[in-house]
Order: structure tokens, then sequence, then C-alpha cells
């Protein structure tokens, strides 16, 4: 999922947690940087993982969203030998995922990234 698509989800919800991977190492599914979004009442927009983290995410978004303050999971799934080279295609490094509530500035900086997206490509949705 883009960028602008997640600009344009955070306009309609309400109530929502970005989490954007900071930090990957080893074999992972995504690259350091990637975002989503996970809504209060379930709902997941875009994916860090082919499954191996969502739900564990999504069991934070509460905290996140109760305490407005931002969190940090970390997910390491490194083997512990050599020997297992090859065997955790997906999902067998390291991940540090921020959670952060869209709520105040971080809310305010993603309806203007939307406003610049919308103003240089008019199909981008809103």
């Amino acid at each position: 999922m883009e960028m602008h698509d997640l600009c344009a989800i955070t306009a309609r919800e309400t109530r929502c947690v970005l989490a954007t991977a900071i930090k990957v190492e080893g074999h992972a599914y995504r690259k350091q940087g990637v975002s989503m979004l996970l809504t209060e009442d379930g709902k997941m927009y875009g994916s860090i993982s082919p499954g191996c983290l969502e739900s564990d995410l999504q069991a934070r978004v509460s905290h996140v969203l109760d305490t407005k303050q931002m969190e940090f999971a970390e997910y390491d799934m490194r083997p512990e030998d050599d020997l297992s080279w090859g065997e955790t295609i997906g999902c067998g490094g390291l991940v540090v995922v921020l959670l952060e509530p869209v709520c105040g500035e971080l809310r305010y900086t993603l309806q203007k990234m939307q406003e610049c997206f919308h103003s240089v490509n008019p199909y981008v949705p809103r």
C-alpha cells in the first residue's frame, strides 16, 4: 500500500495507529520504511509482514490509542545458528516497528501530505 493511500484512509478513520518498520535486518517480507494503518475496530490497511506480525500489532492498538504515546515492538525471528540458512524465508529476521497514534501533529502532517499528493496528481484518492 502506498503512502498516499494511507493518508487518504486516515482522513476517514478517526482512531487509528500508523505502524512503520523502522529497522529491518536479515530475512524480512518488507523493507525498512514500510507503513500500514491499524484501526481500533480491527481493520488493517497495508502490511509489514506476510501475516507474522500483524495480529500482535493489532493487539497493541488500544493501548497506543488510550495512552496517545508511541510504542516500539521488536520481533527477532533470526535463527539461533547459521545451519538454518534458507529456512526462514519471509519472517526470519529482525523487525522493529514504531506504532504511532494518528492524532494531533501526525494527523495534521498526514492531511497535508494528502493535499500535496492530490495537488501533484489529481487522480490520487481523497
